[in-house]
């Protein structure tokens, strides 16, 4: 817009000198050097800029004492002026204008300097509009890449928080074997082979060690199916695999409430879930002497809550076991949170946020 407004100015300024017909060295010099010269203030620096029409105004100030084009002279140094927005330059050329008496002509001047200065102010607010929306642009893209490199970031570290978990985990599962099942059988094995000795000498004797190995593997195949039972399985997860858990717990009653809509559940967060519900049953089996426990689970616009409460001794002083780390460690990989309170039975709150998209 700015070099067409500019043409324009110099179109007429060429027509002016073909209508009259005649044009000095100077005349061309002079102009030429004006248009040329107006061409730099695009430039970024407000010192250089200022210096430029600094310049033209010693153009113009040549151009009225040796031309008699000074007006179109001051209508390109008026444009350049308002279109720069260094309107203390304008004091000079309103000095131009009183000195030159350009304005006694008449009042087709006064318009024309009007419409030069409307002109070239509507499209410097155009041009600064333009960079401003340019810059709310680039600001956007800056913080959509941000973003963008968070969210990589966080998937990395939630897949980082998974493996560490999973070694956790293993290394939960194996010493809960080493140290239960490992000694358990151990013992079993001793007193087997005593027994066989002994039913040498007093048959009833070692049949009551018989018995007593028998009721201690017994014990230790209890908890082996209990480590089993905690870990993971290839079944799909879901509100049915949730209740099929309930189902199978024997040591108490167990009650199961489930409400909300699970639409925006995904399996990951089931595996979570039900590795807390197996967890928890397997301490209110060991620990609590409950008669009843209630699981409540209800999924939200924004989370999934599980509680599991029961009505045993309950533990004024928890101290976090690996099994209770661990599960904290799997709800903080899903962003999630634990709570615990011991004091009327165990009472276990869990809360998992429904993010969009898979935990892949």
């Amino acid at each position: 817009m700015k070099y067409i407004a500019k043409g324009i100015i110099a179109g007429y300024i060429v027509l002016s000198f073909l209508l009259i017909g005649r044009m000095s060295t100077i005349e061309l010099i002079l102009l030429l050097s004006l248009i040329a010269i107006s061409l730099l203030t695009d430039l970024k620096s407000k010192k250089i800029v200022s210096v430029v029409l600094a310049v033209e105004c010693i153009i113009v100030f040549l151009i009225g004492n040796y031309t008699n084009f000074v007006f179109w002279g001051m209508m390109i140094l008026l444009f350049d002026i308002i279109y720069t927005s260094l309107y203390y330059i304008g004091a000079i050329l309103t000095g131009e204008f009183i000195y030159f008496k350009t304005y006694d002509n008449n009042i087709e001047i006064w318009l024309i300097a009007a419409l030069v200065a409307i002109v070239a102010y509507i499209i410097n607010d155009n041009i600064k509009k333009q960079k401003h929306y340019h810059d709310i642009l680039d600001t956007e893209r800056r913080t959509k890449y941000e973003l963008e490199l968070t969210k990589s970031s966080l998937i990395q570290s939630n897949k980082e928080v998974e493996k560490l978990v999973e070694a956790k985990e293993r290394n939960r599962i194996a010493r809960d074997l080493h140290d239960n099942i490992g000694h358990s059988v151990a013992g079993i094995l001793i007193n087997l082979q005593a027994a066989k000795k002994v039913m040498q000498r007093d048959m009833q004797k070692g049949n009551t060690m018989i018995d007593d190995c028998i009721t201690h593997l017994k014990k230790s195949l209890q908890i082996l199916r209990d480590t089993v039972h905690n870990m993971y399985s290839h079944d799909k997860r879901g509100v049915d695999y949730i209740k099929n858990i309930i189902d199978k717990y024997k040591y108490c009653d167990a009650q199961i409430n489930i409400s909300g809509n699970f639409v925006n559940c995904n399996e990951r967060t089931f595996e979570v879930m039900a590795y807390v519900l197996k967890e928890a049953l397997t301490n209110t089996a060991k620990h609590s002497k409950a008669k009843n426990v209630f699981v409540d689970i209800n999924s939200r616009n924004y989370a999934v809550i599980m509680s599991i409460k029961d009505d045993g001794t309950g533990c004024a002083n928890i101290n976090e076991s690996l099994g209770i780390r661990s599960m904290r460690d799997r709800i903080m990989g899903l962003y999630g949170t634990l709570k615990i309170n011991g004091d009327e039975g165990m009472h276990i709150l869990c809360e998992i946020p429904l993010l969009r998209g898979e935990y892949d």
